[in-house]
């Protein structure tokens, strides 16, 4: 395993006050702002960034190998697989006749 050169307190503190700030602004859209149909793409957008964030500077992923990223893309492959799937089903149950 390669080392790489040492995170400094300044990145982990930003990041920390940054995932800070994404909770914040989940919690006052989902209490103030009322976007409809908007909000669950929103959170889930807000939500997405925050699990860059973590994994990218708290879990070191930004300094791993190839095959940590090719594990990592495989992980993102099925969870679309199974979002598609999942979804395909439930927007396709109108479809027949009861």
């Amino acid at each position: 395993m390669s080392a790489h050169a040492p995170v400094s307190i300044r990145t982990y503190v930003t990041i920390y006050v940054t995932l800070l700030l994404l909770t914040a602004l989940t919690v006052t859209l989902s209490q103030a702002a009322h976007l409809g149909r908007w909000e669950i793409p929103v959170a889930l957008g807000i939500a997405s960034v925050k699990t860059i964030l973590v994994g990218a500077f708290f879990m070191h992923l930004i300094h791993a190998g190839k095959l940590t990223w090719l594990i990592l893309a495989a992980g993102v492959l099925f969870l679309a697989i199974m979002f598609t799937f999942t979804l395909a089903d439930y927007w396709t149950r109108g479809w027949m006749p009861t």
